[in-house]
């Protein structure tokens, strides 16, 4: 699980650029943890927040993040044929594909006639 472009400082500690699946992208980190760029220095609390300043200003060295198995793509395209593939719900009736296991219960409440009690 390695993440380019950003080291996390641990209680002033720089770790290897690794991150946890502890640390989710729109979460903030505790206040004894900084996220910092690669490229300059410059602190986020945020996973997020870092994403969007490296495709800003370092655009040459940005990748997406999918923040369900932190798999990196360079591009937002690739992300999506990424997640709709690997992470998208599907109907077992149908195989059709929701983004949402809300999506999926309405689908088959609607169209296949099954009850929210047996999709949960």
């Amino acid at each position: 699980m390695h993440l380019r472009g950003y080291i996390l400082v641990t209680n002033t500690r720089v770790t290897p650029p690794f991150i946890w699946k502890l640390v989710i992208l729109d979460v903030k980190v505790s206040a004894a943890m900084v996220i910092l760029c690669e490229d300059c220095s410059k602190e986020f609390e945020t996973l997020n927040v870092l994403q969007k300043h490296r495709l800003k200003y370092h655009p040459i060295h940005s990748s997406i993040i999918c923040s369900k198995c932190w798999e990196e793509f360079p591009t937002e395209s690739g992300l999506l044929k990424h997640t709709t593939l690997k992470h998208s719900i599907k109907c077992a009736q149908c195989r059709k594909s929701f983004k949402t296991k809300t999506n999926l219960d309405k689908h088959m409440r609607f169209l296949h006639k099954i009850s929210q009690e047996v999709t949960n």
